[in-house]
């Protein structure tokens, strides 16, 4: 009897040796970089893309000349090397109803109608911070950009005989970064201007636009 319960003890203790070591063996270390979440941007500077579309007004040279209204409607793909300074490509499309008696440069009456054009060209922009959020961070910009491009006109022959004017662009815009990471809004005061010999198209727009930030 009295081998039976030292067997069992003996048993008993061979059991318990295995869970004390291992309640005894200290915790695996954790790296710094388990422990901290991935910090993400609340407001993304990178490579972007957006829209826009706006209310057109230019002045147009020429007979009859005056001021045609319309519509632009563009897109925009670019890069901000640092959150103040971006380099972006644009492409314009504009629509524009010229005064009813205008005959354009050439005066040639036999061509009228609307004047549609695309202007595609290459900006730079400056971001300025005007203001911050409750936990400091930069939200709403000031815009302020240049450049220029290309205007291709049509029809051929009512503003240009070429159809194709040097033009330049300006452009001063609020754009907040909202809450939802990666999207912005914003409104934009557009400058537009074209040159040739016999007189220059020149005016501007007001559009909104929306962007995403990679």
């Amino acid at each position: 009897m009295r081998l039976g319960l030292s067997c069992c003890a003996a048993l008993a203790i061979a059991a318990l040796v295995p869970s004390t070591r291992v309640l005894g063996q200290e915790p695996t270390p954790v790296s710094a970089a388990e422990q901290t979440p991935p910090q993400l941007n609340e407001v993304e500077h990178g490579l972007y893309a957006g829209t826009q579309i706006g209310a057109l007004m230019l002045y147009l040279p020429g007979t009859g000349a005056g001021v045609g209204w319309g519509t632009l409607v563009g897109v925009s793909l670019g890069y901000d090397f640092t959150p103040v300074v971006g380099l972006g490509f644009f492409a314009w499309g504009l629509a524009l109803s010229p005064p009813s008696n205008y005959q354009g440069l050439e005066s040639n009456p036999t061509v009228s109608g609307d004047l549609t054009g695309i202007l595609p060209g290459l900006e730079l922009v400056l971001h300025l911070p005007l203001s911050s959020d409750r936990s400091e961070v930069d939200r709403l910009f000031l815009n302020i950009a240049a450049g220029g491009g290309a205007l291709f006109l049509n029809p051929n022959g009512l503003v240009s005989t070429k159809g194709t004017l040097p033009a330049a662009m300006a452009d001063l815009g609020l754009e907040y970064f909202t809450h939802l990471r990666h999207f912005s809004l914003g409104l934009a005061l557009d400058g537009l201007a074209a040159f040739q010999s016999g007189g220059s198209l020149y005016g501007g727009a007001l559009s909104v636009f929306a962007r995403y930030s990679f």
